[in-house]
């Protein structure tokens, strides 16, 4: 026969761990109310306002990102024309797989532009029907913003 005790014990265990070790820091930064912060995990709680402050100052963490992706794209690119340089396989499996990364990331920018774009379009040619006045400014605005 089964010793229940051994079974039930052991569960209790586990809800004992997790209630009185669950560790929970809801963090919620109002002034970003549509896209608010939240830290469930406990983790790095007091960084929280440094962060928000870099973000705030510095730039979000794509351009940041897009900052560093720039200056190693550079950097390899040197190091790979440089003949004094070999790179075992994995370090080639590496570059190639972190040019890629930088491919796909100018490329889903670019895609995110052209979508803004076509969206504007969009957006004129409704115009140009429920207001033909506002519309003629507008175009007028970007003729001379971007001339022939």
């Amino acid at each position: 026969m089964t010793d229940q005790s051994n079974i039930f014990s052991f569960y209790q265990g586990l809800f004992k761990d997790f209630l009185y070790n669950f560790t929970y820091y809801p963090i919620t930064h109002w002034e970003r109310f549509i896209s608010p912060t939240f830290n469930f995990i406990g983790k790095n709680v007091e960084d929280a306002p440094t962060e928000r402050y870099i973000l705030s100052e510095v730039g979000s963490y794509g351009m940041q990102i897009n900052r560093i992706i720039n200056v190693l794209t550079v950097l390899v690119k040197k190091a790979s024309e440089n003949k004094d340089v070999s790179f075992t396989e994995d370090e080639k499996i590496a570059i190639n797989l972190f040019n890629k990364l930088a491919e796909d990331a100018a490329e889903a920018s670019m895609k995110f532009r052209e979508e803004r774009l076509d969206r504007m379009i969009k957006d004129l040619h409704s115009l140009k029907a429920e207001n033909p006045n506002r519309y003629h400014q507008l175009i007028d605005r970007l003729q001379a913003e971007f001339p022939k």
